[in-house]
């Protein structure tokens, strides 16, 4: 081993030892969080940086540790992200995996819930549990050996405290149920309008462009955070280390995010959000987001995951599938399960894969003409991409052809919730696939599109919808050109839609693209 390589493992080893063994757990919001952010600005200035440090509202993390008392033997109970503090006493009750049947009778009492449906299920079913009055959930699952801080992170309970066990623990409580028991989370009571912070600093490009560099230094509660991210942030200050003194392509903006274990619907974690929030007008020259996650796993092989168009993924290297242990968000998460060659030998890697990026210019275009702007869709779109569906879609929605026929409701839900539920979905599970037509600042229309659904070499155009009083001024074209140019850059020269025979205008907009009809559906119903 040179001496080079020594110093670069030894300096990685160390970070990841500060902040797994000093400082701990780092969860959103908490003091040990900030202390890392303080830490984290102090290593880029050392390194010649400007460094700072942008807040941001979100749901703090306060309790430190968690015990269940009354029983005949110990039970290790670790506090979930933004449990409640406080002692409380009940009956240990079983909830299942909340079934109805098992939800009665719950005022007072302390429950025992199966880790199962989603996150945003659970957190909804909590909510009630509260309302009733119940004054504790443990929640089981899903290791059998180790425990995930993450089972539940609400970030919005008062009362309710929340802790997790192992399935192994889980399974001796069954002779327990009805007994009194005493749960206790202990730290300092959270903030449901709590504050977390992004780090960030700028190594300036020759060119107008820019490339994120990120990694999150936060952890899920009890979790000390080694692999998940103490390596991505040792990482992250080795490649602005690398670069510095450098003129890359691209401006690269290194940011080391907070929050990112409290998560949010669009996966983005809740510190990138405010982070490209606050550059909305600068978005146009983001080439990428380049993001260093959970790097030298011992029984890990090396990964990268594109999203986004085929340029972007032919720009950059790909690496084979990842493996995650047990330890993933929970006490195990230490540095005994980090294989720091394996992490040096990611540095060369990520150097240039920032290499080739910063040489790319942005990959999604923004297209202007006079008022009108067509750009790719973001998550705080979606409520007017669903409002647009509503208005858009009344003369030309199957929903709404079914409850006319019908005289009445389907499936107790006006036509709109139907129609409106899936294209949620659809944008929700892959919005890259949607772009927004604005004037003024609004969203006054958009477009989707489907890659290999019908077939292998066929795209399939999706949804084109424009607000009525925006209707007859060529926005629907103009998104449909958009969408031709995106599936061509794709590589697709085979492209499907189906619209109903009655959308007048949707069918002279696909007439004018080239699109020849094939045949005609019959739909039959029946009172």
């Amino acid at each position: 081993m040179t001496a080079e390589r020594a110093e670069l493992r030894h300096r990685l080893e160390s970070v990841v030892r500060f902040l797994a063994e000093e400082i701990g757990p780092r969860p959103p919001g908490s003091k040990a969080e900030r202390r890392t952010a303080e830490w984290l600005a102090q290593q880029f200035a050392e390194m010649g940086y400007e460094p700072a440090i942008e807040e941001f509202a979100c749901p703090a993390h306060g309790a430190e540790g968690a015990s269940l008392s009354g029983l005949a033997q110990e039970i290790q109970v670790y506090p979930t992200q933004h449990s409640p503090v406080g002692r409380v006493s009940g009956a240990l009750r079983w909830l299942g995996f909340g079934e109805e049947h098992l939800l009665k009778e719950l005022d007072g009492s302390i429950g025992v819930l199966m880790a199962r449906g989603s996150l945003a299920e659970r957190h909804r079913l909590l909510d009630r549990l509260e309302s009733a009055g119940m004054r504790g959930v443990i929640v089981a699952g899903p290791y059998a050996n180790t425990v995930t801080g993450k089972a539940v992170r609400s970030g919005r309970l008062n009362r309710l405290l929340t802790a997790t066990i192992s399935l192994r623990a889980a399974r001796r409580l069954p002779n327990h149920f009805g007994q009194r028991v005493t749960l206790e989370i202990t730290g300092d009571r959270p903030e449901v309008t709590g504050t977390s912070q992004n780090v960030l600093t700028r190594l300036p490009g020759s060119g107008p462009h820019s490339l994120v560099v990120c990694s999150h230094y936060d952890t899920a509660a009890c979790c000390p955070g080694a692999l998940d991210n103490a390596t991505g942030i040792a990482l992250m200050l080795e490649l602005a280390r690398r670069f510095k003194g450098r003129r890359p392509a691209a401006t690269l903006l290194f940011v080391g995010t907070g929050a990112e274990e409290f998560g949010a619907e669009d996966y983005c974690g809740r510190g990138l959000a405010p982070f490209f929030q606050a550059r909305l007008d600068d978005l146009p020259n983001f080439i990428a987001c380049f993001a260093v996650d959970g790097v030298g796993d011992a029984l890990g092989v090396r990964q990268l995951r594109v999203s986004g168009p085929r340029a972007f993924a032919a720009a950059v290297p790909t690496f084979e599938n990842v493996s995650v242990g047990p330890h993933y968000h929970g006490p195990e998460d230490t540095p005994d399960i980090v294989d720091f060659d394996a992490l040096a030998d990611m540095l060369p890697v990520c150097s240039a894969t920032m290499d080739a990026l910063a040489e790319c210019r942005p990959f999604y275009r923004y297209v202007r003409k006079d008022d009108l702007l067509i750009r790719p869709a973001r998550w705080d779109d979606i409520p007017a991409i669903c409002e647009i569906t509503r208005q858009a879609f009344g003369p030309f929605s199957l929903a709404r052809m079914r409850e006319d026929f019908f005289g009445e409701q389907v499936g107790g839900k006006p036509w709109h919730r139907h129609k409106v539920e899936s294209v949620r979905a659809a944008a929700q599970g892959q919005l890259d696939w949607h772009i927004v037509a604005e004037i003024d600042g609004q969203a006054v229309g958009y477009a989707s599109y489907f890659l290999r659904v019908r077939a292998p070499d066929i795209a399939e155009v999706g949804n084109n919808a424009v607000r009525p009083e925006h209707q007859g001024r060529g926005i629907g074209m103009a998104m449909q050109q958009e969408i031709m140019a995106r599936l061509e850059e794709e590589g697709f020269r085979r492209w499907t839609v189906t619209t109903l025979i009655n959308d007048i205008p949707a069918q002279r907009i696909y007439a004018k693209m080239g699109f020849q009809e094939l045949t005609r559906m019959l739909i039959y119903l029946r009172q």
